[in-house]
């Protein structure tokens, strides 16, 4: 997978009413096993859920898997989720008020610029 996947919060709608992270699905984890698949049909398509603290993110994982989706992954609780947004991208669901803002550079693209500013530095010297 290419690092885009679809971002499901499995918290409450309390919780998600409290704090919630941008472009995110809000999908209770125990209504996940039958609201999933009306939102995201494709069983191919790479998914990632998180919660507060990655409980019910990893009970949410057990279910997904096991109505059959093959990349899914628990990224643990919303702070944790965030911090792994800071590197990677996520579709948001097409039918969501909110979006994901757009996928930053790519990491070999950084690595090149970076690679480039170094090799102008030596240059100047």
């Amino acid at each position: 997978m290419a690092g885009e996947r679809y971002l499901i919060d499995v918290r409450t709608k309390e919780e998600w009413n409290r704090d919630h992270i941008q472009g995110t699905i809000l999908i209770p984890h125990d209504q996940i096993g039958k609201r999933l698949p009306d939102i995201i049909a494709d069983r191919q398509a790479p998914i990632a859920l998180f919660c507060r603290s990655g409980r019910r993110s990893a009970i949410a994982l057990d279910v997904v898997k096991a109505i059959g989706y093959k990349h899914v992954e628990n990224l643990g609780g919303i702070q944790d989720a965030r911090n792994t947004l800071r590197n990677r991208s996520y579709p948001s669901h097409p039918n969501q008020d909110q979006r994901l803002p757009q996928k930053e550079k790519s990491q070999t693209r950084s690595k090149n610029d970076e690679s480039d500013r170094t090799l102008e530095r030596k240059q100047k010297t």
